[in-house]
């Protein structure tokens, strides 16, 4: 303990010997945190170019360091850094397979009005878990339902299911709401 309060003290102080005891101790730990949330999406130098990502992004938050949860942060960091990595691929590539096209109900026209996408997100907030996640997942995410099922330890069919019921939950509360679906 009293190494990493020496580490978070210095970090702050930004001395960059911080920073590289910081990335001897933690590349290991930073990197599989990468590689779980990103297997089969990120290739090697993606999750390189993340672990990286994460400690820049360390080292300019350095004043927002604690103490007692450097390591925490560390991971929260570099889970952030993956999910928007992960997204900015799926935008840059976007390959949508037919098996994944299962209803021409989507949700992106709607997300563009500020209030439908409050309304929306309220209504996907009150789903239980796991399908909240999926949701999550498949369209903030862009996660595909066959790295949904990886990621979650799901049945791929469940999954296309739980992503159904939720599509035809979220139609049915706006058009109760008056919304022209």
């Amino acid at each position: 303990m009293k190494q990493k309060k020496s580490l978070s003290k210095r970090l702050r102080a930004k001395d960059e010997t911080a920073l590289e005891d910081i990335m001897s101790q933690y590349t290991r730990l930073v990197t599989s945190v990468i590689y779980n949330i990103g297997k089969n999406i990120l290739s090697r130098e993606d999750i390189e170019e993340t672990a990286m990502d994460t400690f820049i992004t360390l080292w300019k938050n350095a004043d927002k360091v604690n103490d007692e949860t450097l390591q925490g942060y560390i991971c929260c960091i570099a889970k952030t850094k993956t999910f928007d990595k992960i997204d900015k691929l799926k935008r840059t590539y976007l390959n949508c397979s037919e098996e994944d096209i299962e209803d021409p109900f989507t949700l992106e026209p709607m997300i563009e009005d500020k209030i439908t996408a409050e309304i929306i997100g309220n209504i996907i907030e009150a789903m239980p878990q796991p399908d909240k996640e999926i949701v999550i997942r498949y369209y903030y995410y862009h996660q595909t339902t066959a790295d949904i099922s990886l990621l979650m330890d799901i049945n791929r069919q469940t999954v296309k299911t739980k992503l159904a019921k939720a599509r035809k939950t979220i139609r049915n509360d706006l058009m109760k709401r008056g919304y022209d679906l």
